[in-house]
């Protein structure tokens, strides 16, 4: 009877170890810690029993959970307490693996690890250089599965935490391997991974050059053309160089050779946000849940959703798993973000603020969080507070530069012009600017009643812009000294008539688009003759403003005078012509821009 009881046991023991293992392949980690934890207490008692061999395996099954925390960890870089408490968590199980047998140097590796992740480098050192001694002592009669699995743990903790003259540590250790046994499948899938760490120290040309990191992934595949994990790599390496459709090739190669396995539908779904194909991002992490349906999982699905514009679900999605994650901080984030979209101001101010005070490290906030919290304030009408918001924003991350113009879009609407000028003259003194930029820094300025700035920057885009010369023209009868008209505009006004007139040659077109700009030219200069007793060209004037606008109420009023209905407007020789020369007496030219 007890023979049964025990066969059942052993039975039940692999199965739990299996589906553990299967859990934390597809990163179900909450799942998997449940079935480490039974394991746990299969081991507990096994060594109450003191059945042989039963401290080597509660210790490894001490690793195989830490192993899960860490994984679990490194899978939620968007969580930030979350990560702590996981990395918190497999150093535990892994210190409590080394108190059950300090002889599995595996729990010294995965200790190392969280350290190396804490960026203790010496104190990981420390751990390797241990647990490397124990893969060469003999007396502890270490299985060569277990040696090399240590070994090859080594050589990717170095890689993946250490610097550049720990790398020959990692060599050191794969080339152990290789010489113990050049048939070990996961051997050159850790070699691609120690290539990849090394290319990262490289410059110029070498820092892209995946070739030494493939080659490595291929040799894996050669020994298993089956081995998914060497296959997602490959994926992997040419996502970090940009290389959408290559990675794409390799991603759907794996999904081919293991359609459930997870991270390679979490990979693609990642790959094509990234590519900014957002529709299929949201089709490839829908696969992805079906195969990892955990709580972060399906948080992490709304901000695809999100991002793939389709905010009510986004919403739906985020309010029904907030509860399972409330610490998520991350998610606080999205759903401020999908509240400014939908339009439930209210709501996302109060969540951006419940991002902002969970946050526990501000490396974590972005110029785009304090740009989205302006922008609720000042939907919420709160628009100075709002600025200050978006102006914080672009001091902290000098990466967004979308706040210029969030900046300038609150000051138009409010018509503060000047402030409008300030802002667009720092976006380019920071980014650089189009002619359109310089015109309308030139605008805000003629708005704000800054007529001597205005024509300064309006000349500088005149060429470009028949509309500059005009405002040049504008912006100089502004300037004007009431008692002492001097006709600082009149010669801006005939330059704008001359270039559109010139323009209509090639150009056809150009003086009907043009029509108010001329009524506005030939009226000042009308208004510049009068003052200076000149009826008859200004006359002359106002005529051609009437076959311009028929209804231009100074032109009708002042012709409408016995002065001006006995001048001679046909000797005027004063002004200049609005019919086109002909095509052979002006040079091609390219028209500016309306």
């Amino acid at each position: 009877m007890m023979a049964v009881l025990f066969a059942m046991v052993v039975k039940v023991n692999a199965q739990t170890v299996e589906s553990a293992a299967l859990l934390k392949r597809n990163e179900q980690f909450e799942k998997a810690s449940s079935e480490y934890a039974k394991l746990i207490g299969f081991g507990n008692a096994a060594m109450g029993r003191q059945e042989p061999d039963a401290a080597m395996k509660l210790s490894t099954v001490y690793y195989q959970t830490g192993d899960n925390y860490m994984r679990w960890a490194l899978n939620e870089s968007d969580n930030a307490s979350l990560v702590v408490e996981k990395m918190d968590s497999a150093m535990m199980m892994f210190e409590k693996g080394a108190r059950i047998l300090d002889g599995n140097p595996m729990n010294h590796i995965g200790a190392a690890g969280v350290l190396g992740w804490k960026k203790d480098v010496a104190a990981m050192d420390t751990k390797l250089t241990y647990a490397n001694t124990q893969t060469m002592d003999k007396k502890l009669k270490l299985t060569k599965e277990l040696s090399q699995e240590a070994l090859l743990a080594i050589a990717s903790t170095y890689s993946a935490y250490g610097r550049k003259e720990d790398l020959i540590k990692a060599n050191t250790a794969l080339n152990e391997v290789l010489k113990r046994n050049p048939k070990n499948r996961d051997l050159f899938v850790v070699w691609g991974d120690y290539e990849d760490a090394a290319r990262k120290y490289a410059s110029g040309i070498e820092a892209s050059n995946l070739s030494k990191a493939i080659e490595q992934y291929n040799k894996a595949i050669a020994i298993d053309p089956l081995n998914v994990i060497a296959v997602l790599k490959k994926g992997i390496l040419y996502k970090q160089v940009e290389n959408w459709d290559k990675a794409l090739e390799f991603y759907n190669e794996a999904i081919k050779i293991e359609p459930n396995f997870a991270p390679a539908y979490r990979e693609k779904a990642e790959l094509l946000k990234s590519a900014q194909r957002f529709s299929q991002a949201v089709e490839a992490y829908e696969s992805y849940l079906k195969l990892n349906n955990s709580c972060s999982a399906s948080q992490r699905y709304a901000t695809f959703l999100f991002l793939a514009k389709d905010f009510a679900k986004a919403m739906a999605e985020l309010e029904r798993t907030l509860p399972c994650n409330p610490n998520n901080a991350v998610m606080y984030r999205v759903l401020a973000y999908t509240c400014l979209e939908t339009g439930d101001y209210a709501k996302g101010l109060e969540n951006i603020d419940a991002f902002f005070n969970k946050v526990q490290d501000t490396k974590y906030l972005t110029g785009a969080d304090y740009a989205v919290k302006g922008k609720l304030l000042n939907a919420l009408g709160q628009d100075s507070l709002g600025i200050v918001m978006i102006t914080k924003g672009m001091e902290l991350d000098t990466a967004y530069k979308s706040g210029y113009d969030e900046i300038i879009e609150l000051y138009k609407k409010a018509k503060k012009f000047d402030k409008v000028a300030m802002w667009t003259e720092k976006k380019i003194k920071r980014l650089g600017g189009k002619p359109l930029d310089y015109f309308n820094w030139a605008q805000n300025l003629y708005l704000s009643k800054n007529y001597m700035r205005a024509d300064s920057v309006f000349a500088t885009v005149e060429e470009q812009y028949f509309e500059a010369t005009l405002m040049r023209a504008k912006a100089n009868n502004r300037m004007e000294v009431p008692d002492d008209f001097k006709g600082l505009g009149k010669p801006h006004f005939e330059r704008y008539i001359t270039r559109i007139v010139d323009a209509e040659t090639n150009i056809p077109g150009t003086i009907e688009k043009s029509k108010k700009g001329l009524a506005e030219a030939y009226d000042y200069l009308g208004v510049f003759y009068a003052r200076n007793n000149d009826d008859g060209c200004a006359k002359a004037a106002w005529s051609i403003v009437l076959t311009l606008d028929g209804a231009h109420k100074r032109a009708n009023e002042m012709l409408a005078e016995k002065e001006m209905q006995a001048a001679d407007g046909t000797l005027c020789t004063l002004l200049p012509s609005l019919t086109p020369k002909k095509k052979e007496e002006v040079a091609p030219q390219e028209a500016p821009k309306e």
